[in-house]
């Protein structure tokens, strides 16, 4: 369920990046310690025009992988990271 939703997330990018933020949100509910996940939410929701909110997304996640002794990539890093295979 969850790579399919991350496929239709991947579709949705370019031509509803808007429908493509807000499935990446559920998605990322679904699997919140999924580094490929948390990518394409991040890139979903910087094109669906909201950096501030691509930055406040890291910055949640990045307390919630830290409380299980894990550590992100920064921001740019994932951003720029290729996207995970659909």
């Amino acid at each position: 369920l969850t790579q399919a939703l991350g496929s239709r997330v991947e579709a949705l990018l370019e031509g509803d990046p808007q429908e493509a933020s807000r499935l990446a949100q559920i998605l990322l509910e679904m699997e919140p310690y999924d580094t490929g996940f948390l990518q394409l939410s991040l890139r979903a929701v910087q094109r669906a025009g909201s950096p501030k909110a691509a930055t406040r997304l890291y910055k949640e996640a990045q307390e919630r992988f830290l409380e299980v002794g894990e550590v992100l990539p920064g921001l740019e890093a994932l951003l720029q990271a290729a996207p995970p295979p659909a």
